[in-house]
């Protein structure tokens, strides 16, 4: 570690050493979205929610792939299943996140050159990725097992990196099969690596329709994403935007631009796919003249954005990484996704297992589960309220639509 290294670590120190018993900052907040695939249809679902940290520190050193933090870092870093990812909570580009691929002491080794888009002094998280068995939990997801792909709902992961697909499905006995490869047995530790968008073909006779439950990477409203030529299918952020022209994407001067064009063939296109199955015509950004929409005269700007967004981008050039923006929380009105955390109340950390919140819980006390739903600026009382009748408390995840939810002690 560089002497400028060591003095930002023990500045670090130093500065969190002084925030000590001041209460630890709350869990990130729990957000829900309800996804669709009609029947007999093929759907681009959006995976926005993560799992909870397993860190949060700063950046003492960078120097390409090797960064340096200012704490040891803990075994569990990477979760059971040893994969994971870096995202900035606050510093040079909030929103970022980067791939880890392994860690040791305080050290880690990540899967691209950070130089530029680290520093010393960055607030950071680190988490494991989810599994396709843990997103599509069958308490949650109602997918069509059968004991061949063509018979069942399939699942294809997109590697914008190769630009090859793979597809999943269930078979009767209830395991996770490769489409081709199915003698391997089980897939069901297959990681769907955030943050990509999956495709899903639905051939049950009724519509698929479940509630993605997770935590929210903060901060909601920017990601900073790595982008390759050709296709990358992407979850937008969780945050709430009406119209395309909201999301920030096309800047003259970021290096994080969507790239524009005179046409769509020559310019990153984009299609969006909403909750409810349907998709917008390809649209790009054409040079001095703004938003555009392939076969429609006029602007496109006005192309309305939901929060459960997928979009599934044409990359025209070089590879890169993609700004993707909505509005901060300190937005009034329907742009503020939700202001976190503004109510005096005794709100408890809750945990997403299975198809169940679960939560710490002292005996005898009263618990409510809340909802916020995507547009509305209050708090509400979901489902009957829970008197803990020992150390935990779990409720079943039954909401539908976007939002946040949280459990709050009664008094």
């Amino acid at each position: 570690m560089t002497f400028f290294a060591r003095f930002v670590a023990l500045f670090i120190f130093l500065m969190t050493s002084g925030l000590r018993g001041q209460g630890a900052p709350p869990a990130d907040p729990i957000g829900f979205a309800t996804l669709n695939v009609p029947a007999g249809s093929q759907g681009l679902l959006a995976i926005h929610l993560v799992k909870p940290i397993t860190f949060k520190g700063f950046v003492a050193d960078v120097d390409g792939v090797n960064v340096e933090i200012a704490a040891l870092l803990p075994a569990n870093l990477l979760g059971s299943v040893g994969s994971g990812f870096l995202s900035v909570r606050q510093g040079r580009n909030p929103g970022l996140t980067v791939d880890v691929d392994s860690f040791v002491g305080s050290s880690l080794t990540m899967k691209d050159n950070v130089n530029g888009l680290l520093r010393p002094g960055d607030q950071i998280d680190i988490r494991p990725h989810q599994t396709i068995a843990e997103v599509f939990n069958p308490d949650l997801a109602n997918l069509f097992a059968a004991d061949l792909a063509d018979e069942a709902d399939t699942i294809f992961l997109w590697n914008p990196e190769n630009q090859v697909p793979k597809g999943y499905f269930i078979d009767s006995a209830g395991d996770w099969l490769e489409i081709g490869n199915e003698s391997a047995g089980d897939q069901s530790a297959t990681l769907l690596p955030y943050p990509g968008a999956v495709i899903v073909n639905r051939r049950a006779d009724t519509e698929l329709d479940f509630t993605n439950v997770g935590t929210v990477l903060e901060p909601a409203y920017e990601r900073v994403i790595k982008v390759w030529p050709g296709r990358n299918l992407i979850s937008a952020p969780f945050t709430s935007v009406e119209r395309v022209d909201e999301w920030q994407l096309f800047s003259a001067t970021s290096d994080f631009s969507l790239q524009g064009g005179p046409s769509a063939a020559k310019a990153d296109a984009f299609q969006l796919t909403y909750a409810n199955g349907t998709r917008s015509n390809f649209l790009y950004y054409r040079q001095s003249l703004g938003w555009r929409s392939v076969g429609v005269q006029g602007d496109a700007g006005s192309t309305p954005v939901d929060v459960t967004q997928a979009i599934d981008l044409h990359r025209y050039q070089s590879g890169g990484y993609l700004r993707i923006a909505g509005e901060p929380e300190t937005v009034p009105g329907s742009q503020a996704l939700m202001s976190l955390r503004v109510a005096p109340v005794d709100e408890v950390e809750v945990s997403v297992r299975g198809g169940r919140l679960v939560w710490a819980a002292e005996l005898g006390k009263r618990y409510q589960l809340q909802a916020r739903k995507q547009g509305r600026k209050v708090w509400e009382d979901f489902g009957e309220m829970v008197t803990a009748d020992g150390p935990t408390c779990e409720v079943p995840i039954e909401v539908e639509g976007s939002g946040l939810l949280r459990v709050i002690a009664v008094p």
